[in-house]
């Protein structure tokens, strides 16, 4: 029940946004009484303080109600809004503080590994989620550069034109440039070495091949010993392509 946490509880209670005085110290309580206008002067309520401490309490009941029963404990006799909020700030701030340390460790050390390139940046988004409730927002750029040194070395190439745009891209944005080139890397694998060598050998055979039929046309033109030889067909592979992932245009 962090400092920081609360502060993140007021900002989405709109009605309680003219309250922050109450915990910040800047709205400090009016005299109680103040002196009659009539004689003899007498002390009588304040209007002021009656108004003042009436929102002092609709704040404290709302913070009361943000609490589990293990926690009362740290705020026993405390009445006020300032009082209490000053308590929890002193029982838990060290320990937001930790919860920050280790989930900013947690976030840089993070590798992508095996996972999926999507799997990889969800699961840091999330920590990084974690680290932003626990007090500790972090900008773009920030996590995009945690994401460029730990999602491995295959990723340099787009992490380089990234680095060129010339403002940080938002997450979905690096999501989607990421997925894509994993996908290339994954079609760029598909073409294995064994393949490349069928390939190669059925280039260097066509190419035989067309070598032979030019030879037998020029020995049947030119003939030998005043004789015209007969034609020597050489068969055609009828491969189209020379190296290919694709053995259809073999």
């Amino acid at each position: 029940m962090a400092k920081t946490t609360w502060h993140g509880g007021l900002n989405s209670s709109p009605s309680l946004l003219n309250l922050y005085g109450f915990i910040d110290g800047t709205s400090i309580a009016p005299p109680k009484t103040i002196a009659s206008a009539t004689t003899p002067i007498t002390q009588i309520p304040n209007p002021e303080y009656d108004l003042w401490f009436k929102k002092d309490q609709l704040f404290l009941s709302w913070i009361l109600s943000s609490l589990t029963e293990d926690i009362f404990s740290y705020i026993i006799n405390l009445s006020s809004s300032f009082a209490v909020w000053e308590a929890l700030a002193r029982a838990f701030g060290s320990v937001s503080s930790n919860r920050q340390l280790q989930l900013n460790i947690e976030l840089q050390e993070f590798k992508r590994n095996d996972l999926s390139v999507s799997t990889y940046l969800q699961c840091a988004k999330a920590l990084a989620d974690k680290l932003s409730t626990a007090g500790r927002l972090l900008s773009s750029a920030e996590f995009n550069t945690i994401i460029y040194c730990n999602i491995g070395s295959d990723f340099h190439s787009i992490i380089t034109a990234l680095n060129l745009c010339p403002d940080p891209v938002p997450f979905y944005e690096l999501h989607a440039h990421l997925v894509a080139h994993e996908i290339l890397l994954k079609a760029t694998r598909l073409v294995s070495p064994a393949l490349l060598q069928a390939n190669l050998f059925l280039g260097l055979l066509r190419t035989a091949s067309q070598l032979l039929l030019y030879w037998s046309s020029t020995i049947r033109t030119s003939g030998y010993g005043g004789h015209v030889s007969q034609p020597v067909w050489i068969p055609d592979i009828g491969a189209t392509n020379y190296i290919t992932p694709d053995l259809s245009t073999l």
